[in-house]
């Protein structure tokens, strides 16, 4: 009988591409196909383009392993564990016999994106580059990405009066209109994860950054 490779040893040898708590991606799609077919058509008809950003979690490993082997790591981990990259050698010589390894580890693991779709969308590790939330702030105060909600998007909206004072007063401080309106968005990311939930919004690819390299079209 055979089980799945359980992601706490992905961990373990450092071979996952998301934390525990997950991470910002940008979709890069099929690194093999052909330029503006990387993404499937499915999945580019629920609204997701090349190179945006969403929230991934729930990172997985899909490829399986015998339940004996597994049982045997499990017992060898709770008394005292194994050599310097022994168990990198179980692991990756039970993902090379799926040929994982062998396509330089792309489809090694997959994940769940967030997105506005009501369908469940998932993405190899090796067709996403995980982004720090810090990366991305500077990408926004120099005009590369926009944040868009998925209830509406809409690049400039109409806020009340004290939003607006909000805004105004995070540009005085230096910021842009679009970095200040996503200081505001942000703000509300905090609230959302303390009950569990995701970012109800994402980045696109915007000016320069965009032309050259989004294989979207306008």
């Amino acid at each position: 009988m055979n089980v799945t490779i359980p992601m706490r040893y992905i961990r373990a040898i450092g071979l996952n591409a998301l934390p525990e708590e997950g991470s910002w991606v940008a979709i890069k799609g099929n690194p093999y196909a052909p330029r503006g077919k990387r993404i499937p058509d499915s999945i580019k008809a629920e609204g997701v383009q090349h190179l945006d950003m969403y929230y991934a979690y729930d990172e997985e490993c899909p490829w399986t392993m015998p339940l004996k082997q597994r049982q045997l790591i499990d017992e060898r981990l709770a008394n005292g564990g194994f050599k310097e990259g022994e168990l990198e050698d179980i692991i990756e010589g039970w993902l090379d016999q799926s040929f994982i390894l062998g396509n330089n580890g792309m489809q090694r693991t997959w994940m769940t994106v967030h997105t506005g779709s009501s369908k469940l969308i998932r993405f190899w590790c090796g067709e996403v580059a995980t982004f720090p939330e810090e990366l991305i702030k500077e990408m926004i105060n120099t005009g590369l990405i926009e944040t868009r909600t998925f209830s509406k998007i809409e690049n400039n909206p109409v806020w009340d009066d004290a939003t607006k004072d909000l805004i105004g007063s995070l540009m005085i401080d230096g910021l842009t209109l679009q970095a200040a309106q996503d200081e505001l968005i942000k703000a509300g990311e905090k609230f959302q994860r303390k009950t569990g939930g995701y970012p109800n919004y994402f980045y696109r690819p915007i000016g320069m950054y965009r032309a050259q390299f989004c294989e979207e079209d306008e």
